[in-house]
């Protein structure tokens, strides 16, 4: 285990383990909300909550397994209703769910930030 982390490695173990909790969180409330779900959003949170750890003991390559997983994130949820035909999420049209999909997205923006410099400074 690190004796210390940097502030960077914190940020980024702190944002990975919110993106998984509201990774949760709306897959638990998206049926309550009609929000279709992605058939691979699953994988996707499984594939998060495995990365954790490999954050926690400050992986090298995890950082960028894990910025290439939240790039995809990011995007698979910015053309999910375009490809299912559901609400876009992007009109707002039901409130307190979609801000939160705004808030994931400045979650996963200073993640990919933390990430890329935790990288930079872990050594091999």
């Amino acid at each position: 285990m690190v004796k210390s982390y940097t502030p960077n490695q914190t940020g980024a173990i702190a944002c990975l383990l919110a993106i998984n909790v509201w990774g949760f969180t709306a897959y638990i409330i998206a049926p309550y909300v009609s929000y279709i779900i992605p058939w691979f959003f699953p994988i996707l949170m499984i594939i998060g909550w495995v990365l954790l750890p490999f954050y926690i003991k400050l992986s090298r390559h995890a950082f960028m397994v894990g910025i290439v997983l939240i790039i995809f994130v990011m995007s698979s949820i910015l053309i999910s209703p375009i490809l299912y035909g559901g609400t876009k999420w992007y009109l707002f049209t039901r409130g307190f769910y979609d801000f939160m999909i705004v808030i994931f997205y400045l979650i996963a923006l200073a993640h990919i930030y933390f990430s890329y410099k935790s990288f930079r400074e872990v050594s091999i």
